[in-house]
């Protein structure tokens, strides 16, 4: 039998749930419920609010294609979705709720509850986990790492991208990011695949190359000023005591020539890795093939931190012609890969047959395994 602390401990938490689930149902409750008679409409029925920044992404896209959205309010997924990033879906104009039972009709029906989703079925899309070793076969896709939620609700952020080459680029190399020890110094990325953790690269940049790196750890109104006249070439930014704002951090990036794409906490890739070539930075990484196996024209790799700083001073050196064209290849590559109508519309269309949607959870075996499909498999849609 429990004893009563642990009675207590999960009554409260029992509470701060129902509580949660009345806050994010208030805001879903403030939009018009779906009668069936509307237009092209896509009904989410989620329970996985862990895999929200792959969710918000996709429903994002799927509007942007032209569908309404309408959010089943399970409790399993109203109740624990409470980060900042939830309560801005949930406040949405583009998303409502939708009632129980579901109505089909034409609506797209997008789940992750495989007891309830068949496989392959006209008009699902069904959002599966992948399992380590597994590859991608006939009717699946992976979702794509996209920019962070809080940027998708922001689009005037990351506007006019397109043309982001043209802008002067004033800083050589620039990485802005959380770069706390206590978070980001992941042994687990070591151990699982050689993985080198952000806090290594940045260590590492400001031993060898100290006399040119800008390292903010405070932001000011001076901080904006300084970015357009730098004093060294490679500028760090440490996010997470200098309190950068969205369109700050969008403008950063659209100085810098070359980015640092840092791994996350778990992942040999960040959210960092699509901001980037949005605005036309060059990424500098680990493993970019990750990504796309097409993207070695506009990135550099490493697989070590001496080559890693080798790779640093060689970008130092770049001409400005080529850092341009690779800028707009990289830009291209976004607004091919990663905008959201084009995305939409992807996820729209493959759906009238099936589609499996696997979210890729940042393993390294499991994300390299999905770049070689078997003989007569589809290949691998990253976007």
């Amino acid at each position: 039998m429990p004893s009563l602390r642990t009675i207590t401990k999960r009554s409260r938490r029992l509470f701060h749930r129902c509580l949660r689930y009345a806050a994010n149902r208030r805001s879903l409750a403030a939009a018009p419920r779906y009668d069936g008679v509307e237009g092209p409409v896509v009904i989410a029925d989620l329970t996985r609010p862990d895999w929200t920044r792959y969710y918000i992404p996709i429903l994002a896209a799927l509007h942007a294609a032209g569908l309404t959205v309408r959010l089943v309010p399970r409790f399993s997924f109203l109740s624990e979705a409470g980060e900042s990033f939830h309560r801005e879906l949930f406040a949405q104009p583009w998303i409502h709720p939708a009632p129980l039972p579901l109505p089909r009709g034409d609506a797209i029906l997008l789940s992750d509850n495989p007891s309830g989703v068949p496989t392959r079925q006209p008009g699902v899309i069904r959002i599966e986990a992948n399992d380590p070793g597994r590859t991608i076969g006939p009717g699946e896709m992976v979702a794509p790492f996209h920019l962070h939620p809080k940027y998708l609700f922001r689009p005037e952020l990351v506007a006019g991208t397109g043309e982001a080459h043209e802008i002067t680029r004033t800083i050589a190399v620039g990485f802005c990011g959380n770069v706390d020890p206590r978070v980001y110094d992941n042994a687990t990325l070591v151990d699982r695949g050689g993985i080198i953790t952000r806090l290594a690269l940045i260590e590492k940049l400001r031993r060898e190359f100290a006399d040119r790196v800008l390292y903010i750890s405070r932001w000011e109104e001076k901080s904006a000023l300084e970015l357009e006249r730098p004093s060294r070439p490679i500028v760090i930014v440490n996010s997470f005591k200098a309190g950068m704002h969205g369109n700050e951090y969008f403008e950063f990036l659209r100085r810098c020539r070359f980015w640092i794409a840092a791994p996350g906490i778990g992942s040999p890739l960040a959210h960092n890795f699509p901001e980037s070539i949005a605005a036309g930075c060059i990424p500098i990484c680990q493993f970019p093939e990750l990504i796309d196996p097409d993207i070695a024209a506009f990135t550099l790799h490493f697989d070590d931190l001496d080559e890693f700083a080798a790779r640093i001073e060689e970008v130092l050196q770049f001409s400005e012609a080529r850092g341009s064209t690779m800028s707009a290849q990289s830009t291209d590559f976004f607004q091919a890969r990663f905008e959201l109508k084009r995305y939409g519309t992807l996820l729209r269309d493959r759906a009238e047959g099936g589609l499996t949607l696997r979210v890729r959870r940042g393993d390294l075996d499991t994300a390299g395994t999905l770049l070689d499909p078997p003989v007569g498999s589809e290949a691998p849609s990253t976007l």
